[in-house]
């Protein structure tokens, strides 16, 4: 009967996904019919423009890679390679692409099977950067806006706001954490549930306490969104609508937040709906925040080919290498 039940829940769950992500795609084709102004700033985009993002979204997964590898090393029970983890953490993003989450767990069944990192510890590293990547958005976003501040004070979205949602990043770890951990040591979350959730928390407190670590992946973080932002005002001069810098400050933020929150595959529809309601507030054209959204898909995605052309070459290169050394040696 459970099991029954169990498996209704999945189905009414996979439809709704499924459904959701439909709709969203339908809601931006039928913007841009009823907009196809919209559509021809795409005219603008140079291939400069879109060499020059390629290069700095190489760069930026790489640094994805780099961070999660530091602090994976920390709990791993034995040493592994930089260039291993980077092939897995970049099929583990093309695999997001496709289907929601499966890249989260195809790299925590690796990191399991490689390294012997427990689950909870992946899920560990993976709220505490999450956490980390939020806090370093809104952080430096507010920044940008108190050394912008006579921009700043004629846009609709205050220093005082972004200041506000980096105080609550910052908050709601400590308290959240200890709430989890309440439910966890009582009647309401008991057994082995509790104690993994319970080994999660521990994890992520590891992860804070290492003030070397949490110092250097604040370092990578801030050279992310230094990328990011660039990449945001690339994109926008591209398509012939230059944005001021704290503006692409706060898409960014919308956009770091869309990947923390995932509700269909890759968030497609909802990260596109997202930015373009932001652009809306900001008195952008939102259509212009939907294509920059799909571009920066397309250009993820590109990047991570890239990777995995490379890795595909490494691989024949090293079977062809051995092909040749047993052909070569002497019977």
């Amino acid at each position: 009967m459970t099991s029954v039940f169990s498996d209704k829940k999945k189905l009414l769950r996979h439809t709704f996904i499924i459904t959701l992500s439909l709709l969203l795609i339908y809601l931006i084709i039928r913007y841009f019919n009823q907009n196809p102004e919209a559509l021809q700033s795409l005219s603008n985009l140079t291939r400069s423009h879109v060499a020059l993002i390629i290069v700095i979204d190489l760069l930026i997964v790489g640094l994805l890679a780099f961070r999660t590898y530091l602090v994976i090393r920390s709990f791993a029970n034995h040493h592994f390679f930089f260039r291993k983890w980077l092939r897995i953490n970049v099929i583990g993003q093309s695999l997001n692409f496709f289907i929601s989450q499966a890249g989260d767990v195809y790299r925590a069944r690796l990191a399991k099977q490689h390294f012997d990192l427990a689950y909870a510890n992946y899920g560990s590293v993976f709220l505490f950067i999450s956490w980390l990547d939020i806090l370093i958005t809104f952080a430096t976003a507010a920044l940008l806006g108190f050394l912008l501040l006579e921009e700043f004070e004629t846009s609709i979205i205050s220093m005082e706001l972004l200041l506000s949602f980096a105080m609550i990043a910052f908050l709601i770890a400590p308290i959240g954490t200890q709430l989890l951990r309440f439910f966890c040591t009582t009647r309401f979350c008991p057994g082995r549930v509790g104690e993994q959730i319970a080994k999660l928390l521990d994890g992520f407190w590891d992860c804070a306490k290492n003030t070397k670590q949490s110092i250097n992946l604040i370092g990578i973080g801030f050279l992310m969104f230094c990328g990011l932002t660039t990449i945001v005002v690339i994109i926008f001069d591209g398509l012939g609508s230059p944005i001021e810098l704290h503006n692409a400050a706060l898409l960014l933020a919308t956009y770091r937040l869309t990947h923390a929150f995932i509700i269909t595959p890759g968030n497609i529809g909802v990260r596109e709906w997202s930015i373009g309601g932001v652009c809306l507030v900001l008195g952008i054209d939102p259509g212009l925040g939907i294509i920059f959204s799909l571009i920066m898909r397309l250009i993820r995605l590109f990047a991570l080919a890239i990777f995995v052309s490379l890795f595909g070459l490494e691989t024949i290169g090293k079977i062809a290498h051995k092909t040749w050394h047993r052909s070569s040696a002497p019977s």
